[in-house]
Order: C-alpha cells, then structure tokens, then sequence
C-alpha cells in the first residue's frame, strides 16, 4: 500500500513538473506572461480558506493554469525547503507541509512573479507583521 501511494504520489509530482515545463515551453504561449508557483500550506486548505485564496487570485488579475491538491511527504518537502535545512525551524517546517494536504497551483500573468510576490507580503513574519497587518 506505501508503494502505490508513492508511486502515485510521484507520478502527481512527475506530472505537475511537465505541465510547468510544457506550459512554458508550448509554441502557442504569449510571451507577455509569467508564470509562478502558488501553494495552498496545510492550514490553508484544513481551514476551507482556499477559496477565499482563489478569490484574490483571480481579483489580482491572475488565472490558474493548473491545480493540484496532494499530500506531501517527507522527502518531497525537504528537497523543496533544502535552502532552510541549516535554520532551527526546518523540522518544525517539515512537520507543518506533511500534516495535511497542499494545493498547488501554477498562475500566470503578466509579471506574475513580482504581482504574486506583492500580494502574498513577505515571508519573513516579523516583516509581514509591520507591512501587512491584518
């Protein structure tokens, strides 16, 4: 049974990174755009918020090329987090992504990535706090 959720689980993440890759690279794209990686934590989707998320999305100008809700395991979040391993928080970090399922989504726009980043606010906590208040 941990055998097939694996493969599936890795087919779902094999698939997701060719239609990343194949979105990107079709002949028919229109140049003007970007796309950017969106995700949905845990909290987010236990708390039934993905909707509310959606729905800033698509009011900040975006579409959503591609979804997927999967659980994440172990080794997926922390070859996705590797920048954070040395940092105190990483196993806590670790924990949080594989206790429930993520939505992962691909957006585009133009300039998606600096629009996306504007509108999610910093990642850095204390930061967020003082520039975007809730």
């Amino acid at each position: 049974m941990a055998l097939r959720f694996a493969n599936h689980f890795e087919q779902k993440s094999i698939f997701l990174c060719l239609l990343v890759f194949l979105y990107g690279a079709s002949a028919n794209i229109d140049t003007t755009k970007e796309k950017t990686l969106a995700m949905v934590k845990p909290d987010g989707v236990h708390g039934k918020y993905v909707d509310v998320v959606k729905k800033s999305i698509f009011d900040s100008g975006f579409s959503i090329i591609h979804e997927i809700e999967l659980q994440l395991d172990e080794n997926t979040v922390k070859s996705f987090y590797a920048e954070h391993s040395p940092k105190s928080f990483f196993s806590s970090l670790v924990q949080y992504m594989t206790s429930g399922p993520v939505l992962i989504m691909v957006l585009e726009k133009e300039n998606a990535i600096a629009d996306w980043r504007s509108l999610i606010g910093p990642t850095d906590a204390n930061r967020a706090k003082t520039t975007h208040p809730r």
